[in-house]
């Protein structure tokens, strides 16, 4: 039963929208209400670590222990460990535990807890199943104190809740009007293109895209409906771009943009979706991830675009390093320009073509027919 202090959490968490605001204003109110250093939501692939969904509120982690966390000591957690391996509905703490002293000697304590002037860390397993696991993640500081069992008890009859927003969350995304809106939006694609969710489910696809898939052994079938098995090496590629292409639009200054080149034959790239409502709010819909393959690629020459569109000859030749699969940066390099002049060049490209985006860019250039008499 909720105590009577924390029901207004409760209804916080139940009008948490889909967009992340409103887990986000939950999360910081937790961190508020129960005196946390931070405060975490995260949603991981049980064989690989891939990170699929992440919310955070309180002091903000450095990337490099971000980075540490997922790729070493997530599994070097012994309060983590046990809670995903014991009840799901109850929150475990390092404080508070038969072994606290082997948990104060382990690597995950000197080497990730202590560095970052974390004392004392608390687990709750949110949702799991056999591909991902969700868990709640709080930690304060020395000066903060432990944890106490009754805290611990409070923060545990909050997760059922949690998972019952989580979940309807997950549901709701596949089953809302904008799922209509993203369904025609990529069939109008001739490129390979997929969208995914915020909470990085695959929402869209059109048929280039399942080819893919298909051939990569990326997809994977979970109750009736069809999803990426994040133990596919495609998939990490794709699920790590996407939660990058995320953290981005969220404002998060990164040090390494999502990975492009999935090998010599595929190269993704990420564009955010967003609509904007009759009330002028800016709904942001996802993430959508198109992939650059040999077969795609354009075969129009720049005296043939310059005959279809009033480009410049340089600004044909960033268009047709565009269907490439390059990168602005990797124009710029290739080219010897600076950034900003590619960026400009390509600006000057969609007003000429009428394009909206990059993406749109890109899929008119390669639908276009290729006629020998241009």
């Amino acid at each position: 039963m909720i105590h009577n202090e924390d029901n207004f959490l409760l209804g916080l968490l139940l009008k948490a929208d889909h967009h992340s605001l409103g887990w986000e204003y939950f999360l910081q109110k937790m961190v508020d209400h129960f005196n946390l250093n931070t405060c975490h939501i995260s949603t991981i692939a049980k064989d690989s670590n891939i990170m699929k969904f992440h919310i955070k509120a309180g002091v903000r982690m450095l990337p490099k222990y971000a980075n540490l966390f997922v790729e070493k000591y997530i599994n070097e957690s012994p309060v983590l460990s046990k809670a995903l391996s014991q009840s799901s509905d109850t929150c475990y703490s390092t404080n508070i535990s038969e072994d606290r002293f082997s948990i104060y000697e382990s690597r995950f304590y000197k080497h990730w807890m202590k560095p970052q002037g974390i004392e004392y860390y608390a687990v709750a397993c949110i949702f799991r199943d056999e591909q991902w696991t969700c868990f709640l993640a709080a930690d304060r500081t020395k000066e903060q104190g432990e944890f106490t069992q009754s805290e611990l008890d409070r923060i545990s009859t909050l997760i059922p809740y949690i998972r019952k927003v989580y979940l309807s969350l997950i549901n709701n995304d596949k089953s809302e009007k904008n799922t209509k809106r993203l369904k025609a939006l990529v069939k109008s694609f001739r490129l390979p293109v997929a969208v995914f969710t915020e909470l990085g489910e695959l929402n869209a696809l059109n048929e280039p895209m399942t080819r893919i898939f298909k051939d990569n052994n990326a997809l994977c079938k979970v109750n009736e409906t069809y999803s990426l098995d994040p133990k596919s090496p495609i998939s990490k590629c794709l699920l790590f771009g996407v939660f990058q292409a995320i953290k981005l639009h969220k404002g998060f200054q990164l040090d390494n943009i999502h990975p492009q080149k999935y090998n010599d034959e595929i190269r993704f790239h990420y564009h955010e979706l967003t609509h904007t409502n009759n009330e002028g709010y800016t709904l942001f819909l996802g993430i959508m991830a198109y992939a650059i393959t040999l077969d795609y690629s354009s075969s129009l020459t720049k005296h043939q675009l310059s005959n279809i569109f009033p480009f410049t000859p340089m600004e044909a030749d960033v268009c047709i390093a565009l269907t490439k699969g390059y990168s602005i940066k990797e124009i710029a390099a290739i080219q010897n320009k600076s950034t900003h002049t590619v960026q400009e060049q390509v600006k000057n490209c969609l007003t000429k073509s009428q394009c909206n985006s990059q993406v749109s860019l890109i899929n008119l250039l390669g639908s276009l027919p290729l006629d020998k008499g241009l």
